[in-house]
């Protein structure tokens, strides 16, 4: 349920952080090939084969991994926080069907109560 607004400053952020990476990595002297389609399609994966500095592309390799691993967590932070929104909805709605029953119960015991007295009042007088 996103919106274009929504899918084009995602595209921006992916694009800025792939240059980040490839600067980092040209840095590095790994040589980066990138060709990005605009259909924003996404097609089989295909290999990529890297040369460089192997503990820095193991490096990043893992870096790939624990930023998917963040990502996973804040999916699942974020699916709870929106169950926990809807618990203190469904909570708040309770309190307030409460307080509506227990105010209509006060009033029912002060009307008759009230009915009682003035009974009781006709009888002494």
């Amino acid at each position: 349920r996103t919106t274009t607004g929504e899918w084009g400053s995602e595209r921006e952020r992916l694009e800025e952080e792939l240059s980040m990476a490839k600067a980092l990595l040209m840095l590095n002297g790994v040589q980066l090939s990138m060709d990005l389609n605009e259909d924003g399609d996404i097609g089989p994966p295909e290999v990529v084969n890297l040369k460089g500095n192997r503990r820095l592309i193991q490096a990043l390799l893992v870096l790939k991994q624990k930023v998917s691993l963040l990502n996973q967590q804040y999916l699942l932070l974020r699916g709870d926080m929106l169950y926990l929104s809807h618990e203190m909805n469904v909570c708040r709605h309770w309190v307030g069907q409460s307080f509506c029953m227990a105010m209509q119960s006060q009033c029912q015991d002060v009307s008759s109560l009230q009915t009682r007295f003035e009974r009781l009042s006709k009888v002494l007088n």
